[in-house]
């Protein structure tokens, strides 16, 4: 049951965002494939719409929407919208929910 108390942290979403841009400058490419799974893609997809996230300890910008910069994403056995048993009262308990306060969306 560990999925229930996994999240989506500013020191994790930065440090993906960091070795995405890393590989771009490596390669010399203007565009990268992103192949995820599971919480991954949930992870790359945040960091591919950057912007500023607040999780359960501070808030950070994760930088401007790379999106252009995407070639491929593909998102295996990901839960997009959180876990089936998220809702409205279970997302405040339950991080893997995925119900972060973001500034770009509105969440539920």
């Amino acid at each position: 049951m560990k999925s229930f108390t996994r999240t989506h942290s500013c020191a994790t979403l930065l440090r993906i965002r960091r070795f995405v841009e890393a590989v771009l400058t490596y390669t010399n490419s203007t565009k990268v494939d992103i192949i995820a799974h599971s919480m991954g893609a949930t992870l790359a997809r945040q960091i591919i719409r950057g912007g500023i996230i607040q999780d359960n300890i501070e808030a950070c910008m994760i930088g401007k929407p790379i999106n252009e910069q995407i070639r491929t994403f593909i998102g295996i056995a990901s839960a997009n919208f959180g876990l089936c048993t998220c809702n409205k009262e279970t997302a405040a308990k339950m991080p893997a929910c995925g119900v972060m306060v973001s500034r770009n969306n509105n969440n539920f």
